[in-house]
């Protein structure tokens, strides 16, 4: 079985920090729909721990707010220069730094995830893509995947021909099916290429009509394991819903992940400080 710890195998996760709107809503929104798994960091102060958290990701800072210019010079120096962030990769994209200046800011900066302004969204999407695929972003993985085992509601429902209903509890989901958990008494509901043309999802959004394929059936101790896919017949809208369900799941996850944690409080407006010569006394 693959080891879905190994980067290589799951991919890794990929964390902007403080985008603007534009760059959220253009960039990282495609990325979402081209199944990298993307993170948006509302405040700076919360990047060193996602960091410790989520060892081995890769960080795309934007430098347009919140700090200086200097001060997000300060703030990179301070990962790439710390071992303990090892395995972290940095890179910069900005909506406003001019390129006359891009040259000077990104000077004495370790920025392997590289530097993209905004020259358009179709340049600077194709450049990003290429620096994630580089860097191992998408791994063997080819869909998010987001446990649904702490969202007690989460479900998925069907109705027989004679009315009977049965409900699926949801394991897992991706944009393209879900991992289900039924009763081993209601086994005679489902069988292997079993079609469901109206299924609904129980997500935090509401109810989502899909149309799935039962692809496989195991049996565990107290259930069946039922896996089924969406097919092409399922609406683009339903497919919208269960992307927006797995980026919200995602960025709730990220939050509870680092909740407890003390904010990052290091003044990096301020000029570093300069180690004390020897002969200084």
């Amino acid at each position: 079985m693959a080891d879905m710890n190994d980067k290589s195998v799951a991919g890794r996760k990929v964390f902007f920090v403080c985008p603007s709107f534009s760059i959220e809503s253009t960039v990282i929104s495609r990325l979402r729909t081209m199944e990298y798994e993307c993170y948006v960091v509302d405040d700076y102060r919360k990047a060193k721990n996602l960091m410790l958290v989520y060892k081995e990701s890769i960080f795309y800072i934007s430098p347009d707010s919140q700090l200086t210019r200097d001060g997000w010079k300060n703030f990179i120096k301070s990962v790439t220069d710390d071992s303990v962030f090892d395995g972290t990769d940095i890179g910069v994209i900005s909506e406003n730094l001019a390129p006359a200046k891009q040259e000077d800011f990104a000077k004495d900066l370790k920025l392997n995830a590289g530097f993209f302004a905004m020259l358009g969204t179709e340049k600077t999407l194709q450049e990003v893509v290429k620096s994630l695929d580089k860097l191992g972003a998408k791994g063997l993985r080819k869909y998010v995947r987001v446990s649904c085992m702490d969202d007690e509601k989460a479900e998925l429902y069907f109705f027989t021909k004679d009315m009977k209903m049965f409900r699926f509890k949801l394991i897992d989901i991706s944009a393209v099916g879900v991992a289900t958990k039924l009763p081993a008494s209601q086994g005679n509901a489902v069988f292997v290429n079993q079609l469901i043309s109206d299924a609904n999802l129980v997500l935090k959004r509401g109810q989502v009509p899909v149309v799935a394929k039962v692809t496989a059936i195991k049996a565990a101790p107290e259930f069946l394991l039922v896996v089924m896919m969406f097919t092409i017949d399922t609406d683009k809208s339903s497919l919208d819903q269960i992307h927006s369900y797995v980026t919200d799941t995602l960025q709730n996850n990220m939050e509870f992940a680092i909740k407890g944690f003390n904010p990052d409080k290091t003044n990096y407006d301020a000029p570093p400080k300069k180690a004390k010569d020897e002969n200084e006394a």
